[in-house]
């Protein structure tokens, strides 16, 4: 009595299309997206008009991906996944279970709805739903999706070839304008192809995003991504591109704009690349209230993708960095940035945050920061709403001895830390 629908799922945890998924701790192993493409096709029979599941579920981070569900395809009609990451309690089993055996009867599509609402519920129940994700993708959609994302690649590196600087750092300010998940270089792709300006093509790829992306959920601080994510070379590395390049479902032309992009000109070094010595030739005036303001050269500023301040306490004869921030008003078209700073900078129990600035949005911002909590180390997430003035403390993860994050999230009654600010 073989079964009328069979459902998939991965639970541990997940590093993206670059890293894949199921950490197995103790041998520092993982299922990269090509073993689990191979594992699903020694298993399975890859049919694209009838396939074999109805739902692939990734209790696990990072995992709604254009590259994971490439993967899938041809396997399953459904994929429910989280683009950012998972709590420790994951999703409610219990919930969605019960539904299932309610109606057994339901498609791929609405079970990974119901998985979606029941594990959102959860997060509400347990405080972690701040900046949870959860989207539902219809796998037979990829093959237009894929088509448009082609498109746009094509496009993007023909017009790169007029002014490669310009373009390829005004891509970059793109992709720093839009939601980016855990270090692992996954950026919002419907958010990308929406906001990039001079490639008609990337509106098709938004669109295809939309129909693709049957489902989503955001909590409020994850409220501007469209569910579906892909590889973008934000750290500016060439290992990640040369990874991204040897997945068996990578794009060849989207690998080959960030090969271009990182290649630069002539002499090898990438187009963002700049002559640091010619910085402090740059004139930094006064006014009367002591508000610098910088204009960069044009061969300078199209080097420059995001606008930033660091700030630094004196400590005897050094100087220690306590992080960065978006204080800054920046004219990108005249090159022109100005100094914002209060003068004002969050502290926790009395101490100054050395926080750095993770994520700019229209109404609130992301930082990170490094604390110890209980004696051991944890990332800790910072957010601040604009409107009200405030920090918020989404929650803070333990940094585990392979440097990965622990996917449980510690919480405090007292998540407010904006009244506590310092001069």
């Amino acid at each position: 009595y073989p079964a009328d629908h069979r459902v998939l799922v991965l639970w541990d945890h997940g590093i993206g299309s670059l890293g894949g998924v199921c950490l197995d701790e103790r041998y520092k192993e993982i299922i990269g997206l090509n073993a689990l493409q191979n594992a699903l096709a020694g298993s399975l029979k890859q049919d694209a008009a009838h396939p074999p599941l109805d739902l692939v579920c990734f209790d696990a981070c990072v995992m709604a991906t254009l590259e994971t569900a490439n993967s899938l395809y041809g396997f399953t009609r459904y994929m429910a996944a989280s683009q950012d990451s998972v709590p420790g309690h994951g999703f409610d089993y219990a919930g969605w279970v019960e539904a299932l055996a309610k109606n057994p009867s339901m498609d791929g599509g609405k079970l990974g709805k119901i998985i979606g609402d029941t594990y959102f519920a959860q997060c509400a129940a347990k405080d972690t739903q701040d900046t949870a994700t959860f989207s539902v993708l219809d796998v037979s959609a990829l093959p237009r999706l894929n088509a448009a994302y082609e498109r746009m690649g094509k496009e993007a590196l023909h017009n790169s070839k007029a002014d490669p600087r310009y373009f390829f750092t005004a891509l970059d300010r793109v992709a720093n304008d839009v939601e980016h998940y855990g270090n692992y270089e996954m950026v919002d792709l419907g958010s990308l192809a929406e906001k990039m300006e001079g490639v008609k093509s990337a509106a098709a790829v938004a669109r295809a995003v939309d129909r693709a992306v049957i489902y989503r959920l955001g909590g409020k601080y994850r409220r501007y991504g469209k569910g579906l994510s892909a590889y973008y070379v934000l750290s500016g590395r060439k290992e990640t591109c040369e990874t991204y390049s040897n997945l068996a479902v990578a794009n060849d032309t989207i690998a080959s704009l960030y090969s271009t992009m990182l290649a630069g000109g002539t002499d090898g070094k990438p187009w963002s690349a700049f002559d640091v010595s010619k910085v402090p030739e740059i004139p930094v005036s006064l006014d009367a209230e002591n508000i610098a303001t910088a204009t960069l050269p044009p061969d300078v500023l199209n080097a420059v993708s995001k606008g930033s301040f660091a700030i630094y306490l004196p400590a005897g004869d050094t100087l220690l960095f306590l992080g960065s921030d978006d204080k800054i008003a920046v004219d990108w078209k005249k090159g022109v940035f100005r100094d914002g700073y209060d003068g004002k900078w969050p502290a926790l129990n009395g101490h100054l945050l050395p926080m750095q600035l993770h994520e700019q949005h229209p109404d609130y911002n992301l930082y990170i920061t490094l604390i110890k909590l209980n004696g051991e180390k944890h990332l800790l997430w910072l957010a601040f709403d604009i409107e009200k003035n405030t920090f918020e403390i989404p929650g803070a993860r333990r940094i585990l001895q392979d440097k990965t994050l622990d996917r449980d999230i510690s919480r405090s009654e007292e998540r407010r830390v904006g009244k506590e600010c310092r001069s």
